[in-house]
């Protein structure tokens, strides 16, 4: 079903209807496809802190400054974090 519509739009799109109901519908509805793809909430990422584990290392190895992970987890210094310990990195 979709190669005939597929094949339906071309032939009109050669035919000069390019403007017509069909095709500009379903270009909105591609359009308003691809914005709720868009849009999705980004999950957070966390890290279980293990043993030998520093900010400094973790922070590296996902790329993400030791600032942001401090933030993001109301730490006031890098030796905060125990073994055990979820961390959000996003």
């Amino acid at each position: 079903m979709k190669m005939l519509t597929t094949s339906l739009l071309t032939a009109l799109m050669a035919l000069g209807f390019a403007g017509s109901t069909m095709a500009a519908s379903s270009q909105e509805a591609n359009k308003a496809g691809k914005q709720a793809q868009t849009k999705a909430p980004e999950k957070s990422k966390m890290y279980r802190v293990k043993r030998g584990d520093t900010l400094v290392e973790i922070a590296a190895h996902y790329r993400v400054s030791v600032k942001e992970i401090m933030r993001l987890n109301n730490l006031r210094n890098a030796d905060q974090i125990k073994v055990g310990m979820n961390l959000k990195l996003s």
